[in-house]
């Protein structure tokens, strides 16, 4: 998801969504990204089509291993989105979004 339009820095938010495993981030961030048109499709953890789900592992376990960003777009702001992991042994990566 490459963004090419410019933003001033006062149109811009930064929200690291954290949560346990299992509890819904990625598909959250899937849904926003969706609904604000910056996505063509709807992506899922189970079929493997999520938009911040990119590692053979990541698919392989239906898990979010890495940080991964992604972003949309609510009335002229830029919602830069950083969807990190819920599980104990990726700590480091969730951690990453605090950065």
């Amino acid at each position: 998801m490459a963004s090419a339009k410019e933003y001033p820095t006062d149109r811009i938010r930064n929200i690291a969504v954290l949560g346990h495993g299992g509890s819904g981030k990625t598909s959250l961030i899937e849904a926003l990204c969706f609904v604000s048109g910056t996505s063509n499709r709807h992506g899922n953890v189970d079929n493997g089509t999520a938009l911040t789900m990119h590692t053979p592992e990541e698919h392989a376990h239906e898990i979010s291993i890495q940080m991964t960003p992604a972003y949309a777009e609510h009335n002229g702001v830029k919602v830069n989105l950083l969807d990190t992991p819920g599980y104990l042994d990726f700590t480091g990566e969730a951690l990453s979004a605090y950065e």
